[in-house]
């Protein structure tokens, strides 16, 4: 089986970043859908809120104008109206006494004439009190069904505005409903795209899995011995995942190196990051503490991988460990000639 290469690991991580990063765009797309969705519900809402606030102003303006205009209309014709009784008030009170004065002269003469007189002038008063009293009672009652005509059409309209805005609270209850499930549909594409993804991203953890045992076997079967003797350590042989238990704490070493004075501890990944690092170096410092048997001689420690960041091999360089990268169907050292490795003890 030829493996793979690390140009179509690099292109094959790359395709893997390229599809996370078009998963986030399209969970930011549904996150605006929603958040756009719920400002247009409000907006609405608030529009509702403030027709119906106009309308209601707009009836109350209105009744009061009407009422005020009642009012005026009222207190109007009942000063008319005094004012006319005042007038003929006066005229009779003038006429009669004018006419008891005319009588007291012709008393004698004139009493049945002045009796007559006074009794046509009576019902003819009494005539036009009446009539004006009639007047009166007309106005009254048409100014009242005015009124009452005014007060229906105002609960004409109350009742209309109230229809317009249930049709259009109806209207925007469809429209967050049809929005909701625009943005569910829209959720469940993202899901399936979503296990997709997993799907393939667990693919290729196994392709990379087979991989780094196909490194690890090339490391075991040859390369690592012959590169760490070309640095003037002088392994012969390789113990490959050692691990154990002591004092109830579990270990495990990718690969060890040894000869009769030399150890070299060497930490496999994939892709080595800074955070690989500072956990390699704090279970090396602990080596003898696991393999007590190795007490007394010189300890080194080395990282291996795949893929790495500047700063995890400076990281590792710094910390005087070997720095092994792999290259095809082989390996190299990446220190320079002059590194000098750091001894754990």
């Amino acid at each position: 089986r030829k493996p793979a290469t690390f140009e179509t690991v690099w292109a094959s991580l790359q395709e893997l970043a390229e599809m996370q990063k078009e998963t986030e765009r399209r969970m930011k797309e549904t996150d605006r859908l929603i958040d756009k969705i719920a400002r247009e519900a409000d907006q609405r809402m608030k529009e509702t809120d403030r027709f119906m606030k106009e309308r209601t102003q707009e009836t109350d303006r209105f009744m009061k104008e009407r009422t005020q205009e009642t009012d005026r209309f009222m207190k109007e014709r009942t000063q008319e109206t005094d004012r006319f009784m005042k007038e003929r008030t006066q005229e009779t009170d003038r006429f009669m006494k004018e006419r008891t004065q005319e009588t007291d002269r012709f008393m004698k003469e004139r009493t049945q004439e002045t009796d007559r007189f006074m009794k046509e002038r009576t019902q003819e008063t009494d005539r036009l009190i009446k009539e004006n009293a009639q007047e009166t009672d007309r106005l009254i009652k048409e100014n009242a069904r005015e009124a009452d005509r005014r007060m229906k059409d105002t609960d004409r309209l109350i009742k209309e505005n109230a229809r317009e805005a249930d049709r259009r609270m109806k209207d925007t209850d469809r429209l967050i409903k049809e929005n909701a499930r625009e943005a569910d549909r829209r959720m469940k594409d993202t899901d399936w795209r979503m296990k997709d993804t997993d799907w393939r991203m667990n693919k290729m953890r196994g392709w990379l899995d087979n991989r780094w045992g196909d490194f690890m076997e090339s490391l075991v079967e040859g390369d690592l011995v012959p590169l760490l003797q070309s640095r003037n350590i002088l392994v012969d042989r390789l113990h490959p995942s050692p691990h154990g238990k002591r004092n109830g704490e579990n270990f495990e070493f990718d690969i060890v190196a040894i000869n009769g004075e030399q150890v070299v501890v060497v930490e496999v990944k994939t892709t080595l990051r800074p955070e690989d690092v500072k956990h390699f170096l704090k279970k090396l410092v602990k080596y003898t503490y696991y393999e007590p048997e190795h007490k007394g001689k010189t300890i080194y420690g080395a990282v291996a991988y795949l893929k790495a960041s500047d700063e995890a091999t400076t990281r590792a360089t710094r910390h005087g460990l070997f720095v092994i990268r792999a290259t095809g169907d082989s390996a190299s050292i990446v220190n320079d000639e002059g590194f000098v490795p750091r001894v754990f003890e």
